[in-house]
């Protein structure tokens, strides 16, 4: 992990906090969050990849399966993305 991991840069607000147990999934680290939504971070150096909007907390636990992820959120919606690109597949 190189010095700058915890720079003033590489913050994100997160609202109250990660709301959902993180998951890995193609060199990713992907999580809910109470600021409602979705996170990808890169898992060698912490930065953001993508960031998905949902429409309330994102507290479930994430699944995965064939390049997708299963994230359900307060809004009552389960949300299906390619977690590659942060395609929305289906609500």
């Amino acid at each position: 992990m190189n010095e700058n991991y915890w720079s003033e840069e590489n913050v994100m607000g997160i609202g109250t906090g990660i709301s959902s147990s993180p998951i890995i999934a193609d060199s990713k680290i992907i999580f809910g969050s109470h600021d409602t939504f979705i996170y990808a971070l890169d898992v060698e150096s912490g930065k953001m990849i993508w960031r998905f909007k949902t429409n309330g907390v994102a507290y479930a636990d994430l699944a995965t399966y064939n390049n997708l992820i299963y994230a359900g959120s307060q809004d009552g919606f389960l949300y299906c993305l390619d977690y590659r690109h942060c395609y929305l597949i289906g609500v």
